[in-house]
C-alpha cells in the first residue's frame, strides 16, 4: 500500500481503523450482550421463540444504528476530508471519496458484528471463523492484486473493501438466522433490551 498509494494514502487506512474502533465504543456493549444471550437461550431448546425474538430484536436495533452511523458520517464526510485530512498530494477528490467509502463501511461492519456475536453465541465458531479468514483474504488480496493491475487509486482500494464487507455482511447475517432454531429472527420486543442493558451497560 505504502508504495502503490504513497504514505497519505496509508494515512488513510489509519483513519480508517480509527473510525471503526470509536463506532464500535458506540454499541455500548451490546454486542458482548449479544453473545452472552445468545449462548444463554441457545443451550436450551424450550426457549428457541424467545432466542428468535432477542435475535429480531436487536438486528432492528443494530440495523437502525448502522444507517444512522452512515448517514451521519456521510453528511460529514466532506467536512473531514477538507479540514481535518489535509491531502498535499492527493486530489480532494479523491479523499473525499475515499473519507465516505470508509464511513459506510464502518457501518456495514457495526452491523455485522451483532451477526458476529450470534454466531459465537450460538457455538457456530467454526463457521463464523471460516468466513472471517475468506474475508480477510479476499478484502487485502484482492485489495493489493487491483492496486498493481488496475487503478493506483485509493477510492478504489475502499471501495473493494466495502463491497467485500457487504457481501460478507450478508453471509455472516445468512448463517446466523439459519442457526436460529424457530427459522428465522422473530418480532422486535422492547423487553429483551430491558434484560441485557444492565450487562452492556457495566
Amino acid at each position: 500500500y505504502l508504495r502503490g498509494l504513497g504514505a497519505e494514502a496509508v494515512g488513510l487506512i489509519g483513519f480508517s481503523l480509527g473510525l471503526q474502533a470509536i463506532i464500535r465504543v458506540l454499541d455500548m456493549g451490546l454486542s458482548s450482550a449479544v453473545v452472552r444471550q445468545m449462548a444463554r437461550l441457545g443451550g436450551q431448546a424450550e426457549r428457541g421463540e424467545e432466542l428468535s425474538e432477542f435475535f429480531g430484536t436487536f438486528e432492528r436495533l443494530f440495523a437502525g444504528a448502522a444507517l444512522a452511523i452512515a448517514g451521519l458520517t456521510l453528511a460529514l464526510s466532506p467536512l473531514v476530508a477538507a479540514h481535518w485530512l489535509h491531502g498535499e498530494h492527493l486530489p480532494q477528490s479523491q479523499v473525499t471519496a475515499a473519507v465516505a467509502i470508509i464511513s459506510v463501511q464502518s457501518a456495514v461492519l457495526f452491523l455485522a458484528a451483532l451477526y458476529h456475536g450470534a454466531l459465537m453465541g450460538l457455538e457456530r465458531q467454526l463457521l463464523f471463523n471460516g468466513i472471517r479468514v475468506a474475508e480477510a483474504c479476499v478484502s487485502q488480496i484482492g485489495g493489493v492484486l487491483l492496486l498493481i493491475y488496475w487503478a493506483p487509486r485509493v477510492e478504489v482500494v475502499f471501495g473493494w473493501q466495502l463491497a467485500v464487507s457487504v457481501v460478507a455482511a450478508a453471509v455472516y447475517g445468512r448463517a446466523a438466522r439459519a442457526a436460529l432454531p424457530a427459522g428465522g429472527p422473530g418480532r422486535f420486543q422492547f423487553e429483551h433490551v430491558r434484560r441485557v442493558w444492565a450487562f452492556a451497560a457495566g
